[in-house]
C-alpha cells in the first residue's frame, strides 16, 4: 500500500529512515544499559507517576505512529516503544513493553481493517503465523511481565537491531548470522546476571544482622 502512495523510490527511502532511527534507538538503549551498570543505580522498577503523562506530545506519538503503521506495518512496536521511551525515560521496561502492546491492538486492528478492505491479505499466511505467533506472544509476555530492567532491555537492543538491519535491506545471510551471534550474547549475559543475582543472595543470607 506504501508504494501506491507515495512510490516504490520514496517507499524505499522511508523504509531506510526507519532503519535509521531504530538502529539508533538501540544504540541510546545500550548506551543507557551501559551507564547505570556503571553508576550501580537500580532501573526504574515501580509504576510511574500518572501526574507525569503528557497527553499531547502522546497524542502526537500516536498520530505519527499510526500514519507509519498504515502505510509500511512497521511501528505498532519497534517504533512507537522508541518514542515512548523518549519522551518517558521514567518508564520501566515493563510498563513500556505492556503499554505498547495494548495501544498496539486498536492500531494495528485498524490498519489491518483498512488493508482488508482494500483486498491486500494472503489469509493462508496470516492463519500460519498466527498459529506460531499466538503461543510464542504468551511465552514473550510472561518473560517480559516477571524479569527486570537488566533483563529486557539487552532483548530490545537484539529486536531492534534486528529490525533496523531488515529495513536497511542487509542480506539475509548477514540477518542470521547476527540473529545467531545475537543468541549466543544475551544467553552468555543471563547467565552472567543469574550468577551474580546468586552471589548477592549468598551473601545477603551470610552478612551478620544490623
Amino acid at each position: 500500500m506504501l508504494d501506491d502512495i507515495i512510490g516504490s523510490d520514496n517507499a524505499h527511502t522511508v523504509k531506510q529512515i526507519l532503519g535509521w532511527v531504530l538502529l539508533v534507538a538501540a544504540g541510546a538503549i545500550l548506551a543507557k544499559l551501559v551507564l547505570v551498570a556503571r553508576s550501580k543505580h537500580a532501573a526504574a522498577t515501580e509504576m510511574m507517576d500518572v501526574r507525569l503523562v503528557r497527553p499531547i506530545p502522546t497524542l502526537v506519538i500516536g498520530a505519527l505512529g499510526g500514519l507509519i503503521v498504515g502505510m509500511t506495518s512497521v511501528g505498532s512496536g519497534s517504533l512507537i516503544i522508541v518514542m515512548l521511551m523518549l519522551l518517558y525515560p521514567k518508564l520501566s521496561s515493563k510498563e513500556m513493553v505492556g503499554t505498547d502492546l495494548i495501544q498496539a491492538i486498536p492500531l494495528v486492528g485498524a490498519a489491518a481493517i483498512g488493508h482488508y478492505l482494500f483486498g491486500k491479505l494472503d489469509m493462508s499466511i496470516i492463519t500460519s503465523v498466527l498459529i506460531g505467533a499466538v503461543p510464542a506472544v504468551m511465552v514473550g509476555a510472561h518473560f517480559s511481565s516477571t524479569k527486570a530492567d537488566r533483563y529486557i532491555r539487552p532483548v530490545l537492543v537484539v529486536v531492534l537491531t534486528i529490525s533496523a538491519l531488515g529495513l536497511l535491506d542487509v542480506p539475509n545471510r548477514w540477518l542470521l548470522a547476527v540473529t545467531i551471534v545475537a543468541i549466543a550474547v544475551l544467553a552468555g549475559l543471563f547467565v552472567r546476571l543469574r550468577r551474580n543475582e546468586k552471589r548477592a543472595l549468598a551473601a545477603a543470607d551470610i552478612a551478620p544482622p544490623g
